[in-house]
């Protein structure tokens, strides 16, 4: 049987482990543990945790119980409800858990992929995604994931319930997107991600619809072909802008000029790539009345006020891996409306 096993490189997982912000853990878990290496970097960050190591692999758990005697060690399928159930290493534990570290299984073809919400109603998802629903369940109250997954469990149409559900009360923090290579044999697009309880802040209706209104902005995508610009002077044509136009996080003028059509905008907004290497100095800010037409490489994001393009250039700088991680691709990496619609989503900013 496939157990979709891609071990943890080390340096990786020294770097989820220095992602968590809770100071000193006194439960630590790994619910698809392989070989340790997750638990291995904890250990060396809070030696005086308590570490819990599960996996469906005995083989795994045998090993880890000859080199870890002290760890908590139990062999079960952490995706199903009957055979955790049994798992004496995982009694007593829910509701205790402060940190949990994540590793799961990429593969999208596994049946492991339904979730049961509190109310009993039933929502399809990754087994990925499924690991971090169900690693929720046996978080403390100050507990915290930091996960390695894959890029389809933060933006594919499968997950979309599991994520909606998850926002609800916990927060996604994309860290930043691993590259394909860096699990052997594997070539998948992931991302080290955190998720932690949301604080609620106090606040009447009223004011909730006011924060959402002043985080509101429109998505505009290019449609013009990069080859129908031509070099023009004429004060008729409008100003054509591609992503050569934009560097350090400013909109360069441009010679090139585009027949005046439907698809022309003017600022103010935030100018993005929609295609290429992501890179936070192509985040642009064109000002207000300048009139311009995108290339199909480019998307605007304008914003309604009193939102402004300052505060949402600055907001998508300062979560730059959040926006990177949209952009996906075996050729050059691109994004889509979508994809960015639900990253800002998690930003606090409404589009449409």
């Amino acid at each position: 049987m496939n157990f979709d096993y891609y071990p943890t490189p080390p340096h990786l997982a020294k770097e989820l482990v220095e992602l968590v912000a809770v100071d000193e853990p006194k439960l630590v878990a790994d619910f698809s543990a392989g070989s340790g290496n997750l638990l291995v970097s904890a250990a060396a960050r809070w030696p005086h945790a308590d570490i819990t190591a599960i996996d469906i692999q005995r083989e795994f758990t045998d090993a880890l119980k000859r080199t870890y005697p002290s760890w908590q060690i139990g062999t079960c399928n952490f995706l199903s409800s009957n055979s955790s159930k049994s798992c004496k290493a995982l009694k007593g534990i829910k509701g205790r858990v402060d940190v949990v570290l994540l590793n799961p299984p990429f593969s999208r073809a596994s049946t492991e992929g339904v979730f049961v919400l509190p109310c009993g109603t039933e929502i399809s998802c990754s087994p990925a995604l499924k690991f971090v629903l169900e690693s929720q369940r046996y978080l403390s109250s100050k507990g915290e994931i930091s996960t390695v997954l894959p890029i389809s469990a933060l933006y594919g149409s499968r997950d979309a319930d599991a994520r909606a559900y998850l926002s609800e009360n916990w927060s996604l923090k994309i860290n930043r997107v691993v590259g394909r290579r860096t699990f052997r044999n594997c070539f998948v697009e992931t991302a080290l991600v955190n998720v932690r309880a949301k604080v609620p802040e106090p606040r009447s209706p009223t004011t909730l619809e006011v924060v959402n209104m002043e985080r509101s902005l429109t998505i505009k995508r290019g449609r013009v072909h990069v080859h129908s610009a031509v070099p023009s002077k004429s004060k008729k044509a409008v100003e054509f802008l591609h992503t050569t136009n934009l560097k350090h996080n400013k909109v360069l003028h441009s010679s090139f000029r585009s027949p005046s059509v439907p698809s022309t905008l003017s600022g103010p907004a935030v100018v993005i790539p929609r295609v290429g290497r992501p890179d936070r100095r192509k985040i642009c800010i064109i000002g207000a009345q300048r009139k311009f037409v995108m290339s199909d490489c480019l998307i605007a994001l304008v914003p309604s006020p009193p939102f402004s393009t300052r505060e949402l250039q600055q907001l998508l700088i300062d979560n730059f891996s959040d926006i990177s991680a949209t952009y996906v691709g075996t050729g050059a990496p691109f994004t889509t409306i979508e994809r960015l619609r639900d990253a800002l989503r998690r930003l606090g900013i409404e589009s449409i």
